[in-house]
């Protein structure tokens, strides 16, 4: 397979002035929109983790929570190379070799906790009766680290697809292993097996989940002080997972034109068929990590007041009991 750096470098090929000018105003706009992003997604999951680790009582809910925000912390952090020029060829080529498999290992495992969480508030919310033994931190624990294992098993043949060579001018490239060139491997693997437990799997949960929230949302009394917390919460998770399905989407669509334009790099490269569509997947991908503490402030009034106790410093003093129970049910 043809490394990322020479593909560029025959895209590039012919071109006038004005359309490299053209190339590189749009990567600098893409890069600069992205890194907005990046840097509300650190924030916002930072934010996240401090607030749940200031409960006096935390619960599951929490507990998913916080481990979702520390995943989605590190897929906004590994995948923030997106937003850098195309012009850095050894420093992408780098990436590719080295750290993507990982950026979407991580990835997985945000999707699978995804829909932990989807799931955990299902049983909470219609299912009460089994919510004692599904939903207990130990429980959930489990779940999770079955959950990083799978990702872990399911992406490792990834760090071998690529090896990295250097260049005679000191730049390096990234060349496809056997293993990564072989079309078999490639259909079973990635468009199987990584669309199974990324997008099918997940999706039948989420939406099977999702509805059922929704229509207990609906038959719930809102005038209800107690359920307050709860309804709040509930809306926070459906909002999310809603988001994350629409940006999921862009996954598949991405393995189709993969199979439509051949070479695919070419294809998003400089004045090609997809140049403005090359950034839109690590944007979803990037946007799926970062917003979900805008979410949680938007939705949830507990978990707002809480933030903004952090900001003012004024929760340096311990919050009282009742204080910590605002924003999550016990469940």
């Amino acid at each position: 397979m043809t490394s990322a750096e020479e593909l560029m470098r025959v895209t590039e090929a012919g071109l006038t002035e004005a359309e490299l000018k053209e190339c590189r105003d749009f990567s600098i706009f893409g890069g600069v929109f992205i890194a907005l992003f990046v840097v509300v997604g650190m924030i916002g999951n930072t934010m996240t983790v401090l607030v749940f680790r200031k409960a006096s009582n935390r619960t599951s809910t929490m507990y998913l929570i916080s481990n979702l925000a520390i995943v989605d912390g590190l897929v906004t952090l590994i995948f923030s190379p997106a937003i850098l020029p195309a012009t850095f060829h050894s420093l992408g080529n780098i990436y590719i070799t080295y750290v993507s498999n990982l950026a979407f290992t991580l990835n997985q495992i945000s999707i699978f906790f995804i829909a932990l969480l989807v799931w955990q508030r299902y049983i909470s919310m219609c299912k009460p009766h089994s919510a004692q033994k599904w939903t207990k931190i130990s429980t959930l624990r489990i779940m999770a680290i079955s959950a990083v294992a799978l990702s872990i098993v399911a992406y490792f043949p990834g760090f071998f697809k690529f090896t990295l060579t250097k260049l005679p001018n000191g730049e390096y490239k990234a060349i496809s292993t056997p293993l990564g060139s072989n079309m078999l491997f490639y259909y079973l693997h990635t468009v199987v097996v990584i669309n199974l437990i990324s997008y099918l799997l997940p999706m039948i949960v989420i939406a099977f989940a999702t509805i059922r929230l929704m229509q207990s949302l609906r038959q719930q009394s809102t005038s209800m002080s107690s359920q307050q917390a709860k309804r709040q919460l509930t809306l926070s998770v459906v909002v999310i997972v809603m988001l994350f399905t629409f940006l999921q989407v862009f996954r598949p669509i991405r393995y189709i034109l993969i199979w439509v334009y051949h070479p695919y790099t070419e294809a998003v490269g400089c004045q090609g068929p997809l140049m403005h569509y090359g950034q839109i997947t690590p944007f979803a991908t990037i946007l799926n990590s970062s917003v979900n503490f805008i979410i949680y402030v938007l939705c949830a009034k507990g978990f707002r007041k809480k933030v903004f106790d952090i900001i003012c410093r004024s929760s340096s003093v311990e919050p009282a009991s009742g204080t910590s129970g605002g924003t999550l049910d016990d469940k």
